[in-house]
């Protein structure tokens, strides 16, 4: 169990606390996202993935993405589109892409896509929503 995370989600669940002036029911899970299909962990009214997805293979991000259109209606992905990073594979910034992101957003019906990406900013986010 990663302790860095866990305290780094606490913060995120405050946040999001303070925000809409209400308690959230939330725990930390250690798993890969591609384990989230077999964990059971019933519908979502929003998944966030920040800069996560993109170490899957391609297949397994095609298939999390479609698995979690089924437990949730507003899947939020956080791109990385620094190409001065240091990378071991240039897939990996493909699959880190904006357009990467419409595409398997697309592929899992995802009725409206939506990018939020600030200019100088390299971590845009890429929300698709079904009503």
């Amino acid at each position: 169990y990663d302790d860095k995370n866990a305290r780094n989600s606490l913060v995120l669940k405050a946040a999001f606390e303070w925000l809409d002036n209400q308690s959230y029911d939330f725990r930390c899970i250690q798993a890969s996202f591609a384990d989230l299909p077999s964990l059971d962990l019933g519908r979502f009214d929003v998944v966030t993935a920040l800069c996560a997805l993109y170490y899957l293979s391609e297949q397994e991000m095609r298939d999390l993405v479609a698995y979690i259109r089924s437990i949730t209606d507003v899947l939020v992905l956080q791109c990385n589109t620094d190409r001065l990073i240091d990378r071991s594979s240039e897939e990996t910034f493909r699959k880190a892409s904006i357009e990467f992101a419409i595409e398997i957003l697309e592929q899992a019906r995802f009725a409206k896509i939506e990018v939020i990406a600030p200019s100088g900013y390299s971590r845009p986010l890429v929300i698709g929503s079904t009503p």
